[in-house]
């Protein structure tokens, strides 16, 4: 079983877009990622 939202204990979530650093992206894709 896999999760695609990795999330760390006590450790706030930051949301990206990733059309934001993708260019070629054509709509907005946000994902969350922890502050590592």
């Amino acid at each position: 079983m896999m999760t695609f939202s990795k999330q760390s204990e006590g450790m706030p979530m930051q949301t990206i877009n990733l059309k934001q650093y993708y260019p070629f992206c054509k709509e907005d894709i946000f994902v969350e990622v922890s502050d590592e």
